[in-house]
C-alpha cells in the first residue's frame, strides 16, 4: 500500500493531515503495551502546533479523527512470507483504531491512539514510504496538493523515478481523497436521488 485509496467515504484535508502526523509519531516513537495492544500518546499541543491546525476547538480535532476512523483502505498482495511461507492477497481496514483525549498525571490534554494492527504491519514494512516532510505536510493547504506530495514521496526513490502504471480513472480517488462511493452519493444527492440510496446503505 504506497497510498491512501479510500473505499468509503471522502478523507479531507485535515483527516489526512492528522493520519500522516499520528503516523510519523507512531513510527519514530515507541509505543505503550496494554493488555489491549500497543497505544501511542501525545500531547494534544504537541499535535496541534505540528500539524498547524488553524482551529484549536477540540471538535474539529475529533471530527477529523473520526473521519479517519470511518475511512476503509485495501490493497493487494503478493510477496511471499519467507517466515511461514504464507501471502497475503488482500488486506483492508480503517485508518485508525481507538482514539482516547487523556489529561495525563501533570494535567496536560493528550491524544492516545492505536493502529489497526494489519496497518500498523504494512506501515512497519514499507516504512520509508510513509516517512513524508511534516513541515512540508502542515504547510500545505489543497487536499489534492497534499495527496499528490504523498505520492511523489513515496516514488522518490524509485530507480526508473516512475510511480506505478495505472488507468487514469484510479487516480481520481487517490488524488482526490474521495471514494467512487462517496462520489456516487454526491452525484445522486444533486440529481436528487441520494437520500433514499444513504437509507438503503447506511439504514
Amino acid at each position: 500500500m504506497a497510498v491512501i485509496e479510500p473505499k468509503t467515504r471522502k478523507i479531507n484535508l485535515w483527516s489526512r493531515k492528522a493520519w500522516l502526523f499520528l503516523v510519523a509519531y507512531s513510527l519514530t516513537h515507541e509505543g505503550t503495551l496494554t493488555q489491549d495492544g500497543t497505544v501511542w500518546r501525545v500531547p494534544l499541543a504537541t499535535l496541534i502546533k505540528d500539524a498547524r491546525f488553524g482551529s484549536k476547538d477540540r471538535r474539529h480535532l475529533k471530527e477529523s479523527i473520526k473521519e479517519c476512523q470511518r475511512t476503509l483502505v485495501e490493497w493487494s498482495g503478493s510477496a511471499r512470507d519467507s517466515m511461514t511461507g504464507q501471502t497475503r492477497l488482500w488486506s483492508s481496514t480503517q485508518l485508525l483504531g481507538s482514539v482516547e483525549f487523556v489529561e495525563d498525571e501533570r494535567g496536560r490534554a493528550c491524544i492516545e491512539w492505536s493502529l489497526p494492527p494489519v496497518l500498523l504491519r504494512q506501515l512497519r514494512e514499507y516504512k520509508h514510504f510513509y516517512m513524508v516532510s511534516l513541515e512540508v505536510v502542515a504547510e500545505i493547504k489543497l487536499n489534492c496538493t497534499l495527496a499528490l506530495y504523498e505520492i511523489i514521496c513515496r516514488y522518490k526513490t524509485n530507480p526508473n523515478g516512475l510511480t506505478m502504471r495505472r488507468p487514469w480513472r484510479e487516480w481520481i480517488p487517490l488524488l482526490t481523497g474521495e471514494s467512487d462511493e462517496s462520489a456516487e452519493l454526491r452525484i445522486d444527492m444533486k440529481a436528487g436521488k441520494g437520500a433514499s440510496k444513504v437509507r438503503q446503505r447506511y439504514g
